[in-house]
């Protein structure tokens, strides 16, 4: 079964190992949340430039499942309506 979050509304389910890509013309942006070994929920952002090799990696920890899959949904809808990104792939 594929992850599938609908970014525009609830969640329709939520896999604890999820991440989206999203794309400009010149700049990626891929958001992946996952547990760590110590159990700890962590939203992973990676972003940077598709031309050159620059781009930076951010960790953010959460305080658990429902908070991890808050931001990842805030953060996901930040990348569409202000940023204007398009969503590539869901893995």
């Amino acid at each position: 079964m594929k992850p599938y979050i609908n970014i525009y509304g609830q969640a329709n389910s939520f896999h604890p190992f999820m991440k989206l890509r999203f794309e400009k013309e010149n700049r990626y942006y891929t958001l992946r949340v996952y547990q760590d070994l110590l159990g700890d929920w962590i939203v992973e952002r990676s972003y940077g430039s598709k031309q050159t090799r620059h781009s930076q990696v951010r960790c953010d920890v959460c305080a658990g499942r429902r908070a991890a899959r808050q931001h990842f949904i805030q953060v996901a809808r930040f990348r569409i309506h202000r940023r204007h990104y398009e969503r590539v792939t869901a893995v």
